[in-house]
Protein backbone atom coordinates (compact mmCIF):
# COMPACT_ATOMS: atom_id res chain seq x y z
CA UNK A 1 0.00 0.00 0.00
CA UNK A 2 1.21 3.47 -0.64
CA UNK A 3 2.13 6.21 -0.76
CA UNK A 4 3.14 6.09 2.89
CA UNK A 5 4.47 9.66 3.32
CA UNK A 6 2.56 12.93 3.03
CA UNK A 7 3.50 15.55 0.48
CA UNK A 8 5.28 15.25 -2.84
CA UNK A 9 7.94 12.56 -3.36
CA UNK A 10 11.47 13.82 -2.72
CA UNK A 11 14.77 12.35 -3.85
CA UNK A 12 16.33 12.89 -0.40
CA UNK A 13 13.58 10.99 1.45
CA UNK A 14 12.77 7.38 0.69
CA UNK A 15 9.16 6.46 1.21
CA UNK A 16 8.53 3.01 -0.22
CA UNK A 17 5.15 1.35 -0.39
CA UNK A 18 4.50 -1.05 2.49
CA UNK A 19 3.33 -4.66 2.16
CA UNK A 20 0.30 -5.74 4.18
CA UNK A 21 -1.79 -8.82 4.90
CA UNK A 22 -5.04 -8.89 2.94
CA UNK A 23 -7.75 -11.18 1.69
CA UNK A 24 -7.75 -11.75 -2.05
CA UNK A 25 -10.06 -13.56 -4.40
CA UNK A 26 -9.48 -15.01 -7.82
CA UNK A 27 -12.39 -15.23 -10.22
CA UNK A 28 -12.57 -16.90 -13.62
CA UNK A 29 -13.52 -15.28 -16.92
CA UNK A 30 -17.22 -15.82 -16.11
CA UNK A 31 -16.86 -13.96 -12.79
CA UNK A 32 -17.17 -17.12 -10.64
CA UNK A 33 -14.97 -17.16 -7.54
CA UNK A 34 -12.35 -19.86 -7.90
CA UNK A 35 -10.46 -19.32 -4.67
CA UNK A 36 -10.17 -16.96 -1.71
CA UNK A 37 -6.82 -16.64 0.02
CA UNK A 38 -4.99 -14.42 2.50
CA UNK A 39 -1.57 -12.91 1.95
CA UNK A 40 0.99 -12.96 4.74
CA UNK A 41 2.23 -9.81 6.51
CA UNK A 42 4.68 -9.25 3.65
CA UNK A 43 1.84 -9.30 1.13
CA UNK A 44 2.86 -12.66 -0.34
CA UNK A 45 0.37 -15.29 -1.40
CA UNK A 46 0.46 -18.41 -3.53
CA UNK A 47 -2.33 -20.42 -5.12
CA UNK A 48 -2.45 -23.21 -7.68
CA UNK A 49 -4.76 -22.73 -10.64
CA UNK A 50 -5.49 -24.68 -13.80
CA UNK A 51 -4.65 -22.94 -17.09
CA UNK A 52 -7.06 -20.13 -17.92
CA UNK A 53 -7.84 -16.44 -17.60
CA UNK A 54 -8.48 -14.99 -14.16
CA UNK A 55 -8.94 -11.74 -12.29
CA UNK A 56 -7.18 -11.22 -8.96
CA UNK A 57 -8.60 -8.62 -6.59
CA UNK A 58 -8.36 -7.46 -3.01
CA UNK A 59 -11.31 -8.12 -0.73
CA UNK A 60 -11.58 -5.08 1.48
CA UNK A 61 -14.12 -4.84 4.28
CA UNK A 62 -16.04 -1.84 5.57
CA UNK A 63 -13.18 -0.87 7.92
CA UNK A 64 -11.17 0.27 4.88
CA UNK A 65 -12.17 3.79 3.79
CA UNK A 66 -14.28 3.93 0.63
CA UNK A 67 -11.69 5.90 -1.36
CA UNK A 68 -9.15 3.14 -0.77
CA UNK A 69 -11.58 0.40 -1.74
CA UNK A 70 -12.49 2.31 -4.91
CA UNK A 71 -8.86 2.90 -5.88
CA UNK A 72 -7.82 -0.74 -5.78
CA UNK A 73 -7.62 -2.08 -9.32
CA UNK A 74 -8.02 -5.81 -10.00
CA UNK A 75 -5.40 -7.53 -12.13
CA UNK A 76 -6.14 -9.77 -15.11
CA UNK A 77 -3.82 -12.76 -15.46
CA UNK A 78 -3.51 -15.63 -17.89
CA UNK A 79 -2.15 -18.90 -16.50
CA UNK A 80 -0.53 -21.42 -18.83
CA UNK A 81 0.26 -25.02 -17.86
CA UNK A 82 3.33 -25.19 -15.60
CA UNK A 83 3.69 -21.41 -15.50
CA UNK A 84 4.22 -19.21 -12.44
CA UNK A 85 2.46 -15.84 -12.66
CA UNK A 86 2.98 -12.83 -10.39
CA UNK A 87 0.07 -10.51 -9.63
CA UNK A 88 0.98 -7.55 -7.42
CA UNK A 89 -2.03 -5.63 -6.13
CA UNK A 90 -1.79 -2.05 -4.90
CA UNK A 91 -3.89 -0.23 -2.34
CA UNK A 92 -3.77 3.58 -2.71
CA UNK A 93 -3.65 5.15 0.76
CA UNK A 94 -4.78 8.50 -0.62
CA UNK A 95 -1.87 10.19 1.16
CA UNK A 96 -0.48 13.03 -0.91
Amino acid sequence: MGPMCPGPARLDRRCPDRPFAADIEIVDAAGKRIIKARSDDEGRYEVSLPPGQYTVRLLLDESVPLFQRASTEPIAVTVAAGEVVEADLHLDTGMR
